[in-house]
């Protein structure tokens, strides 16, 4: 059990609301509400039974603070496996810091950043792959991204894990078993065993790891930039897409001099749209301008949505902006299909090809669930998964996995030419520091540092 001081800190967002919540951990955190606590019922206070919930007001040097419900969670069955109370205030931001600098006044020490989370890691309540889904939990975008987290959370998440490197124990164990007693004539278990044993659980970490790289998109999100000739229904297409009206739409060409963007969810993905300036080969200095950070913006995007008007034909506007985008990945969107059709497809599709192409009328708002479903198949190429089998996310972990990957590589390859043992056994042994940086075993201190560094103070 990691031994701590009290901790202190407001659990709530900043600003006004209903109710804020000053959280503190540690051995003293009863004492010291109970120096400012006067509660209804003081019989049931003195007994501080774990979950309840106390109504009373808080005082302090002769001045009463606020009306609140203290509630109490006892050692060692709380998120932190500490003593944590909870006192329930109302919202608002000076009364929550008068509370707040009244606990700290009485013993208690302000929280760093995500130290209620890290005290739970350290006090064996969770992993630390658990801890880091916490953040992402709570940084989630869309509804598939908190399931991936809230699943990551889980016991069953941390198992698998725990699964695999059972497994490598029992074969580490074999082998340094023949090691220390291989005068003893033991029945050990034959290398093809060994071997079966380990290319199953290298498979499985192969496995994971695919199935995390291909998940990051509902945890990163992805960046696509609509781009085409002015007047083409870029903005109106942003517009539908991150479903306001932020950006302004004219037929005035070249009302759109900047990049704008705005994140959106996008069949479960968050998606950053960048709407930007249009591309014409005869424009002013200002529209110049532009066009450059329109050309920057396609560098390094993710996916291009390139707009074509289908009521002009293809034109120098219109192929000046095929050689901005041709080596990107993209999606054609042939937009004003209400108007007389004069834009002959084909010049477009012959010059993009691969790229999906899909007919809207973004000015009568037709077809725009079809750019939405194009969007997330192109997103989703190559990314066949069960999401349910995710159970971890975040680029450390990956690059963690990828580590005992190639130690397990290493180990059954030397088994299999028949390198000496104790070799094999080195290989086995960083596979295992590997795995238990993901489970948080092996983690320093500036491991710790840099994943709670994440978290907002009072989680």
């Amino acid at each position: 059990m990691y031994k701590s001081d009290t901790i202190a800190a407001i659990s709530t967002p900043p600003g006004e609301g209903a109710i804020g919540i000053i959280r503190l951990s540690g051995p003293d955190a009863g004492e010291i509400v109970s120096g400012i606590f006067k509660p209804v019922n003081p019989k049931s206070w003195r007994k501080k039974t774990s979950y309840t919930l106390h109504l009373g007001t808080l005082s302090f040097r002769s001045q009463e603070l606020d009306q609140v419900i203290v509630s109490v969670m006892k050692a060692p069955h709380t998120y932190t496996g500490e003593d944590v109370i909870e006192i329930n205030c109302h919202g608002g931001w000076l009364i929550l810091n008068r509370i707040l600098d009244t606990v700290i006044e009485l013993g208690a020490r302000p929280a760093e950043p995500g130290e209620f989370t890290k005290r739970a890691f350290l006090n064996g309540k969770m992993q630390l792959s658990q801890a880091e889904a916490v953040v992402d939990l709570i940084r989630a975008k869309t509804e598939q991204a908190a399931q991936i987290a809230i699943r990551q959370l889980k016991p069953s998440g941390a198992k698998k894990i725990m699964d695999i490197r059972n497994a490598i124990v029992d074969c580490l164990s074999h082998i340094e078993a023949n090691l220390d007693f291989s005068d003893q004539n033991l029945d050990a278990a034959p290398v093809s065993e060994v071997l079966n044993r380990l290319d199953s659980a290298r498979k499985s970490l192969e496995n994971t790891v695919e199935s995390a790289k291909k998940a990051r998109i509902f945890r990163n999100g992805i960046h696509i930039t609509i781009v085409g000739r002015t007047n083409a229904g870029k903005s109106s297409l942003a517009n539908l897409l991150m479903d306001n009206k932020r950006i302004i739409v004219t037929s005035v060409p070249g009302t759109t001099r900047d990049v704008i963007e705005e994140v959106v969810n996008i069949c479960g993905i968050p998606v950053v749209i960048a709407d930007t300036a249009g591309i014409r080969i005869h424009s002013g200095k200002v529209e110049e301008l532009g066009q450059k950070m329109t050309m920057e913006k396609v560098k390094t995007t993710d996916v291009v949505l390139a707009v074509f008007d289908l009521s002009r034909k293809f034109g120098p506007d219109d192929r000046k902006t095929i050689n901005y985008i041709r080596s990107k990945k993209g999606i054609i969107v042939f937009n004003k299909r209400d108007l007389r059709q004069r834009l002959e497809t084909a010049d477009v599709a012959d010059k993009l090809p691969g790229w999906p192409a899909v007919q809207i009328s973004a000015k009568k708002r037709r077809d725009i669930g079809k750019i939405k479903e194009t969007i997330y198949k192109l997103l989703m190429e190559d990314r066949d998964f069960d999401i349910e089998n995710v159970f971890i996310s975040n680029s450390r972990q990956i690059s963690v996995l990828e580590r005992a990957i190639t130690s397990l590589s290493g180990a059954s390859r030397a088994l299999k030419e028949g390198v000496p043992e104790d070799i094999v056994s080195i290989d086995l042994n960083e596979a295992l520091k590997a795995i238990d940086q993901v489970t948080g075993r092996e983690a320093d201190d500036s491991v710790l540092e840099k994943v709670f560094s994440r978290f907002c103070v009072g989680k």
